[in-house]
């Protein structure tokens, strides 16, 4: 077996997950366990790609593996073909990571983390609004990064939310790496049909408890120019809903009840701000000094 440390949990798996900081057999009792078993054949349909989300047992299946998570503390994985270790891993600490949260009544963002002086700093937004561009931006400022892809929240404290890290990676895309003069010979490719490498992040890594001092929002639109403002009202509880990781999983579960409570505590305890920037302008320096203007 292997030991690892993730979201402030000790995790024991099977297959080797490179991404994750190693920590030593017998630490502590894993929190969390991910092992080979056969999918149920109960469960398997004749869709490849299909999922179901509840408080007890969650699974998926796509094209490269079947994953089974229980009780908040178990997955189990079969792969599909040849599915390769580092593809696997991403959807075991993908999916399957956000689906035991979601179990453990923790909240999964989907979008990058960093830490500064006053909290942590949510970074979300689509693909390509420019969450791994501010990230680096903000990395530079002095911060330390927490996720790149995934960070968890817990609200249990009756007052504030406090976020975990995930693992010392940055998700870049190859044109990025080249930039950065980074030998892609040194990084772990993560084939997510957006040809991007875990780049290594070589600064201080947060092993616990940091409070979320605000959200930030990114989109893209066909102005000419950045707009911000703080998000209020019913558009802050559905910026929050928006953010959840398994949102595409959930579907018309997105609002039931049990997701809304937790929609609706996260919104209630943190600022939300949301940054549009036009398509097609070198915008960085705009963006962060409005950002930096809400954090501080």
């Amino acid at each position: 077996m292997y030991y690892y440390r993730i979201y402030g949990m000790q995790l024991a798996s099977d297959i080797a997950l490179r991404q994750l900081p190693a920590v030593s057999a017998g630490e502590e009792f894993p929190q969390i366990t991910v092992s080979e078993a056969p999918f149920p054949d109960t469960l398997k349909a004749d869709s490849v790609c299909y999922s179901h989300i509840a408080a007890d047992v969650s699974y998926l299946s796509n094209s490269h593996c079947y994953l089974l998570v229980k009780g908040g503390t178990r997955i189990f994985y079969e792969r599909k073909k040849d599915t390769p270790d580092a593809l696997l891993s991403s959807y075991l600490l993908g999916w399957g990571i956000s689906m035991l949260l979601h179990q453990q009544n923790k909240l999964a963002i989907h979008g990058s983390c960093v830490s500064g002086p006053k909290g942590a700093i949510l970074l979300c937004g689509d693909s390509g609004s420019g969450k791994s561009t501010l990230t680096s931006a903000l990395l530079k400022k002095g911060y330390c990064l927490m996720a790149d892809d995934i960070t968890m929240l817990d609200c249990s404290d009756e007052a504030s939310v406090s976020a975990y890290a995930a693992f010392p990676y940055q998700k870049l895309c190859r044109d990025a790496v080249r930039r950065l003069g980074i030998s892609e010979e040194e990084l772990i490719y993560i084939d997510e049909a957006k040809d991007k490498f875990l780049v290594p992040y070589r600064g201080y890594f947060p092993t616990g408890p940091v409070p979320v001092q605000a959200m930030i929002m990114l989109s893209l639109s066909d102005t000419d120019r950045v707009f911000s403002a703080e998000v209020t009202g019913i558009a802050k509880f559905q910026a929050c809903m928006n953010s959840l990781f398994l949102r595409p999983l959930l579907g018309e579960a997105l609002y039931t009840p049990e997701n809304g409570v937790r929609g609706l505590t996260l919104a209630s305890r943190i600022p939300v701000y949301h940054i549009i920037r036009p398509v097609g302008y070198d915008t960085r320096e705009i963006i962060l000094k409005q950002l930096l203007t809400y954090i501080r």
